[in-house]
């Protein structure tokens, strides 16, 4: 009887030294939510003091009773992992000393494990239930190797395909041959038709181009005619003879009959504008004589 009591305080003994772990100080984010001492809920994001595989302590700004349960949510060490979300009693509260520090509160896991996700943690830290499940998950759905093949079989395989190649033609299958791979070229008199509307369409522009710098031309020469007349003093037919021998030997015969024709136009109206303001002084200078 003796020694089976004996047994099983060694038991329960060594099961108390696995479940307890080394303590790190480590300074890891955590959001606490639960119900403090006047039963008001709170969330809030601090960080801890310390850490081990059986608990933590972290600083709060919401007193909470002893014994009373709190949740605590860690980032997970893998990304593609939601966060860790445990349970823990607050086993003792540290009342602040002043106005500037918070309380410290230590907390007891009701699963333990490591969820710190640590590079290098002691020694004695062991794995938290929830990631042994997980790696167990992982293995057992890890796809399995494919048997080796001999060479005998791989040697006939390849031998195989290399004849299957050799026999199918993959013309017909895919619908065209390699010498319809390429665009045909165009006819020739689609080539023709494309040059001719390239020419005419140049030869509209030139057109008008000079169409209207033969406009503004008249108008500059019918401008320096009547200023050179006047310059000169000649009478209007011996001048405008002059101005007719000079562009004959610039300009074709229809150049020079449609410039000649803007020309007297344009002379004939500033003419009679003249003469009507030389008519209009001269009333003027006579009702002021009397």
């Amino acid at each position: 009887m003796t020694d089976t009591l004996a047994s099983i305080e060694a038991g329960n003994a060594s099961g108390s030294e696995k479940r307890r772990s080394s303590r790190v100080p480590a300074t890891i984010p955590i959001t606490v939510s639960g119900v403090d001492a006047l039963g008001e809920p709170f969330r809030e994001l601090t960080t801890t003091l310390s850490v081990s595989c059986n608990g933590c302590k972290y600083k709060s700004k919401n007193y909470v009773q002893r014994d009373s349960l709190v949740t605590l949510e860690i980032t997970h060490p893998n990304p593609r992992l939601s966060p860790r979300v445990v349970r823990g009693r607050a086993r003792w509260v540290q009342r602040p000393r002043n106005l500037r520090e918070q309380y410290e509160i230590g907390l007891e896991f009701v699963v333990s494990g490591n969820i710190w996700g640590l590079l290098s943690p002691p020694p004695d830290w062991f794995p938290h239930p929830d990631d042994e499940l997980l790696q167990q998950e992982e293995a057992a759905g890890a796809p399995q190797e494919a048997p080796e093949e001999s060479a005998e079989t791989l040697g006939a395989a390849r031998s195989i395909s290399a004849v299957a190649f050799e026999e199918i033609d993959i013309s017909g299958a895919i619908g065209f041959t390699p010498e319809e791979s390429e665009p045909p070229p165009p006819p020739a008199d689609l080539n023709a038709r494309l040059q001719e509307t390239i020419a005419t369409s140049l030869k509209t522009m030139v057109d008008r181009i000079a169409e209207a710098a033969a406009q503004d031309i008249a108008a500059r020469i019918a401008l320096v005619i009547d200023q050179a007349r006047d310059a000169s003093g000649l009478a209007a037919d011996g001048f405008e003879a002059k101005i007719r021998e000079a562009l004959d030997t610039t300009l074709s015969p229809e150049e020079i009959e449609a410039q000649t024709a803007s020309v007297e136009k344009q002379s004939k109206r500033r003419a009679r504008k003249a003469a009507k303001k030389k008519a209009r002084q001269s009333a003027d200078a006579a009702s002021g004589d009397r």
